[in-house]
């Protein structure tokens, strides 16, 4: 400990470095043994600590979230749309109330949402 340094001083600036350290850890897209090895420190300190300042895994807490995809709106849909559309959704002269929504994800999965 440096000169006139207090034990809470300590810890704290301790704390300080380890959360400047997780945010790294965070930002760096490494394993923690891999990020634990840059770093110089034992990943069992690293575990140590990240439970002693009550840090979620990067993954999910300190981890920069990018949306995988965007948001967008359709607006509402009113009876009259929902009407046309499923004329032309059926390809019938049959009006119906409601709307069908029928959506593709991929890999055989198919979404599909009914308003009566």
């Amino acid at each position: 400990m440096g000169k006139g340094a207090t034990p809470a001083a300590s810890i704290a600036k301790k704390e300080a470095i380890w959360r400047v350290r997780f945010a790294r850890h965070a930002v760096s897209k490494q394993s923690t043994e891999a990020f634990c090895r840059s770093e110089s420190v034992s990943s069992a300190l690293f575990y140590h600590w990240r439970k002693r300042l009550g840090i979620k895994a990067a993954s999910s807490a300190l981890a920069p979230r990018t949306p995988s995809a965007s948001f967008i709106d359709l607006g509402a849909v009113n009876d009259c749309a929902a009407d046309a559309a499923l004329k032309i959704i059926t390809n019938d002269a049959i009006p119906r109330t409601g709307i069908e929504l029928r959506i593709e994800l991929g890999g055989g999965m198919v979404l599909t949402i009914v308003r009566h």
